[in-house]
């Protein structure tokens, strides 16, 4: 997008319709091609964690679920309070559902869900790592290249 369609000016957002919606963007004086590898940093509004099994935060760098906060989440699900309980705690906290690595920097990755994660032999999967690694063999990451080839060529079309 940034090469092909020289979109240089855009954010990458993160949220839900639970946060209403924003949590994270990314900063316009970013470089684009750096902006593009994090969901950008917590918005003013809100305040995040991620947290292991067990609600407790995990270091910089560590994988785990990704918890916001702030006066713009939801207070629960429409006469669904079962739903409710098991999407936030008692303490406001909205679970996303996502994986997610906080960086050095503040900026935030979004690695998987984690109702997705498998665990095998005691280590847990991630479908997104298998995804890097299938990406990573020539013959899927050719057929991935000319999918994309395709899609912007039919985008270009268009515009």
């Amino acid at each position: 997008m940034v090469k092909e369609m020289r979109m240089t000016d855009f954010a990458v957002i993160y949220g839900s319709t639970e946060t209403s919606p924003l949590v994270t963007m990314s900063e316009l004086h970013v470089d684009p091609f750096e902006r593009i590898k994090s969901v950008g940093s917590v918005m003013p509004h809100q305040e995040i964690a991620i947290v292991d099994e067990y609600g407790v935060p995990v270091p910089t760098g560590a994988k785990g679920e990704l918890w916001s906060r702030g006066y713009s989440t939801m207070l629960g699900y429409w006469a669904d309070q079962d739903k409710t309980n098991l999407a936030i705690t008692r303490d406001r906290w909205y679970k996303s559902g996502d994986t997610a690595v906080m960086n050095e920097d503040g900026t935030i990755n979004i690695v998987g869900r984690t109702r997705d994660m498998i665990v095998k032999g005691g280590e847990n999967v991630y479908p997104t790592e298998v995804e890097q690694f299938l990406h990573k063999l020539e013959y899927v990451a050719d057929a991935h290249k000319l999918q994309t080839t395709t899609f912007l060529s039919h985008v270009h079309d268009v515009i």
